[in-house]
């Protein structure tokens, strides 16, 4: 150290936000009943951080940790988020929560019969695809045959409506299937 004349000059260390990845994709669902939505994840945290996750209705507003979801098919949202983590960069995006109809298919009734000269009517259908707890609350089918040879395709008329929903039909996507009724021939005896 006698050999050197040492000048000592103060420096600066920076350290800057960690960054982190979100995984937020658009959640699609298919109508059950039951509210449906998941939680976005974060992951690539440094050290033993641990994220908060908020969700809001408007942009620049995350006012819940309680993850969003939807029930109904006509309920579609836009959801946004905020993710922090101490010594990381905050993060905020949206994502879209949409829900589709279920698919319900009601079958006519099919049958057959021998002519005996009165109107032979029908309003029978079956139902399949509803959510577990849902009925066939309300349903309307109708049509009739007279002739032998005469054909009539049902449904002409359909609803249905649920018990505890009153009117569900927005979250149903319905196929009506056309029963197939046809009269035989009356055999004459002597």
């Amino acid at each position: 150290t006698s050999n050197y004349n040492i000048t000592y000059k103060s420096g600066t260390l920076t350290v800057t936000n960690a960054s982190f990845t979100v995984s937020a994709p658009n959640q699609t669902y298919t109508y059950t009943g039951s509210a449906q939505g998941a939680a976005i994840t974060v992951s690539g945290l440094k050290g033993s951080q641990t994220a908060t996750i908020k969700y809001g209705t408007t942009s620049g507003t995350y006012d819940t940790t309680t993850i969003p979801k939807i029930t109904n098919a006509n309920e579609d949202k836009i959801v946004y988020w905020q993710v922090t983590a101490p010594n990381h960069t905050t993060q905020a995006g949206f994502y879209k929560l949409l829900m589709s109809q279920r698919s319900v298919t009601v079958t006519a009734f099919s049958g057959s019969s021998v002519y005996d000269g009165n109107v032979i009517t029908f309003n029978r259908a079956t139902l399949s695809g509803m959510v577990s707890g849902h009925t066939l609350n309300s349903f309307t089918c109708t049509g009739s045959i007279t002739n032998v040879g005469s054909v009539d395709n049902i449904p002409s008329d359909a609803k249905i409506v649920d018990a505890d929903l009153n009117d569900v039909t927005a979250n149903y996507a319905i196929t009506y299937v056309n029963g197939l009724i046809t009269i035989t021939q009356r055999p004459i005896t002597f």
